[in-house]
């Protein structure tokens, strides 16, 4: 069973970030590709206004508030061990850093669903506005 670590890391980071990312570099194709693929993803499929980016952006959040708890949970609710050995010393840093790393990773699918939710969401006004001047101008 894949853990819920893995499954932001792999499965709502890296669509994420890929998209963003093609938004951001300067090639003149990418751009394009990445806002039509945010516009398909953005478009509302229900009648409730709920597209596949604010699905995932919801679920990105809520395993970025599950890590902050385990991580809470973890390492301020008790007070740090004293440790004999170096070794034991070692191994409870690195799943701390684990954790956090953890944290960091979901943080950041979160805020990137969160960006590309409003990216989709200018992309359609700026739809609807040149689809309206258009009619306008067709009109007159």
């Amino acid at each position: 069973m894949m853990s819920l670590e893995t499954f932001a890391a792999s499965w709502l980071l890296y669509p994420a970030a890929v998209l963003f990312f093609m938004m951001l570099l300067p090639l003149p194709v990418l751009p394009g590709i990445a806002a039509k693929i945010v516009g398909i993803l953005g478009t509302p499929a229900t009648r409730y206004k709920v597209n596949l980016i604010k699905v995932t952006a919801i679920v990105s959040t809520l395993v970025f508030l599950w890590d902050l708890y385990q991580h809470y949970k973890k390492y301020f609710d008790t007070p740090k061990p004293a440790f004999t050995n170096l070794a034991m010393e070692a191994e409870y840093m690195a799943k701390k850093w684990r954790l956090e790393r953890d944290l960091y990773i979901s943080g950041m699918t979160c805020v990137l669903y969160f960006a590309l939710d409003a990216i989709a969401d200018l992309r359609r006004k700026i739809t609807a506005v040149t689809k309206r001047t258009d009619s306008d101008k067709k009109n007159q």
